[in-house]
């Protein structure tokens, strides 16, 4: 005897959408930051040199191009479910995951960082520059 189709689960509203990640990514990746100096730590600094993947679509991932002292360096961000998958030249990071907040932001713990759901180009400066922080802490 066939059962009926299990319904999808309820999609969990303290966690935001996957279209969330997407479009988060696709601002990252559109903003494309260049000459960006992020203190990482005491007498450590990196700058952001662009978007590496500005052309790539974003499920694919966002690369920007970091450079400490003349040196190079791949920072990759990746949205899975509910969290950002950070790598820094391939090797991967703790996942920094995402929830929403009571009055409606979007918050990742890890980063110490919140959202709105429209950030502006000052607002995905700043959280670049905790994904920076973040990536290279580890």
């Amino acid at each position: 005897m066939d059962q009926p189709p299990k319904p999808a689960p309820a999609a969990d509203p303290a966690r935001p959408s996957t279209s969330f990640g997407r479009s988060l990514l696709r601002r990252l990746r559109d903003l494309n930051l260049q000459s960006e100096r992020v203190g990482v730590a005491a007498g450590r600094t990196l700058r952001i040199a662009g978007c590496l993947s500005k052309d790539a679509p974003v499920e694919s991932g966002v690369r920007y191009e970091l450079t400490e002292a003349g040196q190079g360096h791949v920072l990759e961000l990746r949205w899975e479910d509910d969290h950002l998958q950070v790598a820094l030249d391939g090797q991967a990071r703790q996942a920094a995951a995402f929830g929403t907040t009571a009055d409606g932001r979007v918050e990742a713990p890890a980063l110490r960082a919140r959202l709105t759901s429209s950030p502006d180009a000052s607002d995905l400066t700043r959280f670049m520059r905790r994904v920076v922080r973040f990536a290279c802490a580890a």
